[in-house]
């Protein structure tokens, strides 16, 4: 039995070096996205108290502060020359709206008996808002609002998503329902899953949601029936989708980014390189995938991620370390995917910065690792042995 345990306080070693595909965007660390948005050459992602604006394709990042620290931008709507967030906080909640970029910004709370949104959707002058409280729109930006809730059953809207001259809503509570007239009236349709939805992307006339735990479903009628998509998907709970026929997005709880280019026939993780894996928001942009987690903003070539397959030799898994959140000392298991494989682990712990803290070498089922000189926070554990790898995330809470 070998066991060689080296605490590597100085180490710069990249974990780009071992799974290098996604790169981490240079925001601030620890910055939780929850959203994106585009504008011609421009993407926004929201976070606590700001919005991150990039002009060049995710390399730099501006900052640009919205009306409170407290509050965190959930969902952005860009028109014209107007940027429109909802903000959602502990003590408060708004939607406050910007014509100059930013530097200063007006709430735009009249009518809107709820402010707590949780989807903003736009069809021509006309902007909906889903809430706890059902659905609002407002056809003149935001100077006031007027409740929509007519046939609207089960108000407690999730998701919003526009196809065509419809207007879907889809609720916290597992159903769905459709507007054909602008908001004046709600009809409920077809609703495929028992657990309640998150989010909806539209890419022509299908129609995509994601579930809280009953995975990925497909409409290509407008929600009169639907079809389950969710093979190879192993985490079941998607927080965000992202939508281009055939190709596919989604951003899960737990197993980071899954891809579809058959219109969610299957799906496979494409992780390498990616150090959080609980997804909030993807998008595409000028040839690149983003991805927003409770870490910072990842991006990746579409290139890379369309037109080959994820080298089979890295496996992103389930959790092989205990207790998970840790404390002072955890367990690693021999990962399944190396349970056959001949010769010395070597387990590395990669920090959020893309740092290597800390690195074992095993030939035991079992390790014990103390934990006790970590800080609090998310790390990554990538177990190697030869050329077959896998990755699992440790979370160090005291």
């Amino acid at each position: 039995m070998r066991l060689l345990l080296i605490i590597l306080v100085t180490a710069t070693t990249l974990y780009t070096t071992l799974l290098a595909q996604w790169e981490r965007c240079n925001v601030p660390n620890n910055t939780a996205i929850s959203c994106f948005a585009l504008s011609g050459t421009t993407i926004y992602a929201g976070t606590s108290g700001a919005l991150l604006q990039s002009t060049n394709s995710g390399t730099s990042w501006n900052r640009i502060n919205i009306n409170s620290q407290s509050m965190r931008a959930v969902a952005i709507d860009i028109y014209e020359n107007r940027i429109t967030v909802a903000a959602q906080g502990i003590l408060e909640s708004a939607v406050i709206t910007s014509t100059d970029n930013g530097s200063s910004w007006t709430v735009i709370n009249t009518g809107l008996t709820n402010s707590e949104v949780n989807s903003l959707a736009r069809m021509g002058v006309t902007l909906f808002a889903g809430t706890p409280a059902g659905v609002f729109l407002t056809t003149n930006n935001g100077v006031n609002w007027v409740q929509a809730n007519s046939g609207l059953t089960d108000t407690a809207v999730a998701a919003l998503a526009v196809m065509g001259t419809t207007v879907v809503a889809a609720t916290s509570s597992g159903n769905i329902f459709l507007s054909t007239n602008n908001g004046t009236n709600w009809m409920q349709t077809a609703h495929p899953a028992t657990t309640s939805f998150n989010c909806m992307a539209v890419s022509g006339t299908n129609l995509y949601v994601g579930t809280h735990g009953d995975g990925l479903f497909v409409s290509t009628n407008i929600g009169t029936s639907w079809s389950a998509i969710s093979t190879g998907l192993g985490d079941k709970k998607v927080l965000t989708l992202y939508a281009d026929a055939p190709n596919l997005f989604a951003g899960t709880y737990g197993t980071g980014v899954v891809r579809s280019t058959n219109n969610g026939t299957s799906w496979e993780e494409i992780n390498t390189g990616l150090l959080d894996l609980r997804v909030r928001a993807v998008i595409v942009h000028n040839q690149y995938l983003f991805a927003g987690s409770s870490f910072g903003i990842w991006r990746r070539k579409t290139s890379e991620v369309l037109s080959s397959a994820e080298s089979s030799s890295t496996a992103i898994t389930t959790t092989w370390c205990f207790p998970n959140p840790a404390t002072e000392i955890i367990t690693i298991t021999t990962p399944p995917s190396l349970e056959n494989s001949t010769g010395t682990i070597r387990y590395s712990v990669v920090n959020v910065q893309g740092e290597e803290v800390m690195h074992i070498d095993s030939d035991n089922k079992n390790v014990p690792v103390s934990t006790s000189v970590l800080p609090n926070g998310m790390y990554t554990i990538v177990a190697t042995c030869g050329i077959q790898r896998a990755a699992t995330t440790l979370s160090i809470l005291r």
